[in-house]
């Protein structure tokens, strides 16, 4: 019976293993796909926590490379051929730029939400409605599922955090008039809201 026990704990080390470095694929690319195989291991992994964290920690730190890159390259080079054109090319209207670089990482965080429920919680319900996204068959592990997903989506996102931050504080030190300044407020408050309905 020990024998069996050591032979299942290599198995779920080897297991470990692969998803990580299959985990490195998807950081690679804009668009990720996560095939049913990986699911399935993430799935296996489940039953053990430490592991699954290792997992869901590799994830997180290859998302949070892609998407600053993905961030900085928005908001430099734009997309490819030139369109849509960078998002610092209208760095003069603050509220177009503001809003422009909201708009991406609301779009990213869309994205990366799904590509999360997908690969670290394959069994959650399909539905992406704010309150069902996170909870999953089992109830006895929706609260533990729901800090991993967080944890993976703030680490993704701290990256990106930095440099949308120097840039609105560099619209607000440029002391636009109040007006504009107040529908900069409206549009952080529009945004900072919509995101928080999806967790």
């Amino acid at each position: 019976m020990d024998m069996m026990s050591v032979y299942q704990e290599g198995a779920y080390e080897r297991l470990c293993r692969w998803v990580q470095v299959e985990c490195k694929k998807p950081g690679d690319t804009d668009n990720p796909e996560v095939s049913e195989l990986l699911k399935k291991a993430v799935r296996c992994l489940k039953e053990r926590p430490v592991l699954f964290k290792y997992c869901a920690e590799e994830v997180a730190n290859m998302r949070h490379h892609a998407l600053f890159r993905q961030f900085i390259s928005a908001l430099t080079r734009g997309g490819p051929g030139g369109l849509p054109r960078p998002i610092e090319v209208h760095a003069h209207d603050p509220l177009r730029y503001v809003g422009d670089m909201l708009g991406w990482l609301h779009q990213a965080l869309a994205s990366e939400r799904e590509l999360i429920a997908a690969l670290l919680d394959p069994d959650a319900i399909s539905d992406s409605g704010p309150a069902n996204h996170r909870h999953s068959v089992r109830e006895g592990d929706s609260s533990k599922g729901e800090s991993d997903f967080t944890f993976v989506l703030d680490r993704i996102f701290e990256g990106a955090c930095r440099p949308f931050k120097v840039r609105v504080e560099q619209v607000l030190q440029s002391q636009p008039s109040l007006i504009v300044s107040y529908k900069l407020s409206n549009t952080l408050e529009f945004y900072g809201y919509t995101v928080s309905l999806k967790f």
